[in-house]
């Protein structure tokens, strides 16, 4: 039977909307109230997305506003020094001995007869451990199937007449690691598709706003020359980097997730009911681990310590190597052998975790017909002092140009994981929200800046709030359906429908909604999220609130020392009443409130900033430290996630 579409569009829509009507009807007279959604009928039904009525009283704005703030205002230089330079460093580093060229390992033909050199090779386990291989006297030519190596050169006598501690690009890299499916049996990708490199480089603690001031000469290279593409609003998902990494490189919410006004029921984070910390992380969401399995040559460098991201704190993190290249073990002597490697620091000139650069270097110069993923983390640069990305804003630079024909065939991403964090800088207005907003910039291979659709997604959605899940979706995205379609359809898509797993994100190479989405949707926690709450400052006659405020706070945060078991070794906390505790107010159309409590403690002078509800809940469970405590903690405590919280008894027994 053929129909009269033109004639029947009235009778088909009164239709529609008279069974709705009716529908609607019997929901609420057998849901009752519990879900009311207000619809008008004015001959089609509206629907407006970005509220949500509940209870009949309670509504939620799923519009996210951002606070606007003044980079270069006065009250930043008390801690921002724009010129802050590096001292020049000449390199006094001395090799006489050894040649390492191309994976191949020689002697220098005029070494004095009557000396003997041998080299030793170490090989990456996981996030933790290498395995030291044999010494071997260094006598022919010699094909290395490691990436960190030490040599020694002794005379006659058997005195060291030269050591060194170094790294290369092996050309035959090895990784024995069982494979796992992870693509939906019902997805298929294509044969013979081009697969771009990826590089992803993180300066840890970089804010959006730090690179602005910071990163002149680096931005105006990725920018111009590459025609990067910055997001301004990403959005931290944790207060460090291991719940950030879950994030962009796991898919993972970290923290449990409450709705600010307590209307929207509490996400579950995911890994409950057991610790992150304590969850090995194998063969599960690993980004790195999809790459690798898709035919990619995959390289970690980092170089905080002797841990990874994953693992600080003294976590779990991998049980197994994830990488065809890794540094770790050169990361991990570098702790273990402190004193040699200081000398070798100050006469090679790695000042600042710099070494990465080399590192990096070797492996885009690599030779091979794999696509490449690499993923460096460097640390050392400004965890501890914000004005260093001055300094390093010329060598970046230099690098990038160094390397543009790598740099053109690549997706390249440089970012922050989180602004910075370990100063007063942070009890600032700017610097609390620089905190929650770390860089990203994003460059496309060559031949996809052509590509209108794409440039318009990324544009647009500069402009829009991210998280680090978006970069996961993003990274997804680009290995398999974005690829799977030669970057041709770009229109939303959902990459569940590619993988075994619910992906959070969205992809950024996409378009995301037109409103900005608010933190809940996107599994940030409020206590580090970027929209703007309109808190008011609450005069101290409020008596009884702020009497409930400081007995709770003090409570809770002293039970932080008491969950972290440190209570033999940390003070009991008390607040400093010498020092003005801020409370801030904010109140809902409902009446629903949040209070935001910034206050000093003693002893030690911690200032700590937290959000509790009207019910002096605290929100997120978190207490956040706003100033450095190392010199306070890690006396006592180096690896606890609790000793931000902790002043060393042994502090106060010295005389």
């Amino acid at each position: 039977m053929k129909f009269n579409y033109n004639f029947n569009i009235f009778n088909q829509e009164y239709f529609f909307l008279t069974i709705l009507k009716k529908c609607l009807i019997i929901f609420i007279l057998f849901i009752g109230t519990e879900f009311i959604i207000l619809l008008t009928f004015e001959g089609s039904a509206h629907l407006n997305s970005n509220d949500i009525y509940l209870n009949n009283t309670k509504s939620i704005s799923r519009n996210c506003i951002f606070k606007t703030h003044d980079l270069w205002s006065k009250t930043i230089f008390k801690w921002i020094k724009p010129n802050k330079k590096y001292n020049r460093c000449k390199n006094t580093f001395r090799n006489n001995y050894y040649n390492l060229e191309n994976g191949v390992l020689s002697l220098h033909q005029k070494i004095p007869n009557d000396t003997r050199c041998t080299y030793k090779c170490y090989y990456p386990v996981n996030d933790r451990k290498m395995r030291e291989g044999s010494v071997n006297n260094l006598i022919e030519s010699v094909t290395l199937d490691c990436d960190t190596l030490e040599i020694n050169c002794k005379n006659k006598e058997n005195k060291t007449t030269f050591f060194d501690l170094t790294f290369h690009v092996n050309n035959s890299p090895k990784l024995d690691k069982k494979k796992f499916d992870f693509l939906n049996t019902k997805y298929k990708m294509k044969a013979n598709i081009k697969k771009f490199n990826v590089f992803i480089y993180v300066i840890d603690s970089l804010s959006y706003f730090q690179a602005l001031r910071g990163l002149n000469y680096t931005r105006k290279i990725l920018l111009n020359d590459f025609q990067g593409i910055e997001m301004k609003y990403l959005n931290i998902q944790g207060e460090n980097s291991r719940p950030n990494a879950y994030g962009f490189l796991m898919n993972k919410q970290h923290n449990d997730i409450y709705d600010s006004y307590g209307i929207r029921p509490v996400i579950k984070n995911d890994f409950f009911p057991k610790e992150s910390c304590n969850t090995p992380l194998d063969n599960n969401t690993h980004i790195v681990d999809y790459y690798r399995q898709m035919g990619y040559l995959t390289m970690n460098a980092e170089d905080f310590f002797d841990s990874g991201v994953f693992n600080y704190y003294n976590c779990i993190g991998f049980t197994e190597n994830s990488y065809h290249h890794s540094l770790r073990p050169f990361q991990i002597l570098k702790t273990k052998r402190r004193n040699e490697f200081k000398q070798l620091e100050k006469e090679k000139c790695y000042n600042d975790g710099f070494f990465l650069l080399n590192y990096f270097d070797q492996f885009l110069e690599n030779n091979t017909s794999m696509p490449k993923l690499s993923l460096v983390w460097h640390t050392f640069l400004m965890h501890d002092d914000i004005n260093r990305i001055f300094s390093a804003d010329e060598i970046f630079h230099d690098f990038f140009k160094k390397n543009a024909n790598q740099i053109n065939n690549s997706f390249t991403i440089l970012m922050g994981d989180h602004g910075f964090r370990t100063s007063n800088y942070q009890k600032t207005d700017i610097g609390f929200y620089e905190h929650k907003n770390p860089y990203f910039i994003i460059t496309l291979p060559y031949e996809l800046r052509g590509n209108k659709h794409l440039i318009n997604n990324l544009k647009t959605n500069s402009e829009k709030h991210i998280s680090h899940l978006d970069i996961y979706a993003t990274l997804l995205d680009i290995l398999t359906e974005a690829t799977n379609n030669n970057f041709t359809n770009l229109q939303p898509y959902d990459l569940s429908n590619v993988v075994n797993e619910e992906i959070k994100g969205k992809s950024l190479i996409r378009p995301l909604e037109h409103r900005s989405r608010d933190c809940y949707e996107m599994f940030i926690p409020i206590q580090y999220c970027l929209c703007h709450v309109d808190f008011k400052y609450l005069e101290p006659k409020n008596k009884k609130e702020y009497e409930m405020l400081e007995k709770t706070f003090i409570k809770e945060l002293n039970n932080k020392i008491v969950i972290g078991n440190l209570t033999s070794v940390c003070e009991k906390m008390v607040l400093d009443k010498d020092e003005k505790i801020i409370v801030k107010k904010a109140t809902d159309e409902s009446g629903s409130v949040l209070y935001q409590i910034e206050a000093t403690t003693l002893p030690g002078k911690a200032t700590y900033r937290a959000i509790f509800n009207d019910k002096m809940v605290l929100i997120g469970n978190e207490i956040t430290r706003t100033n450095s405590y190392s010199k306070q903690a890690e006396v006592c405590e180096k690896k606890s996630e609790y000793r931000k919280f902790c002043y060393c008894k042994s502090l106060l027994e010295e005389p």
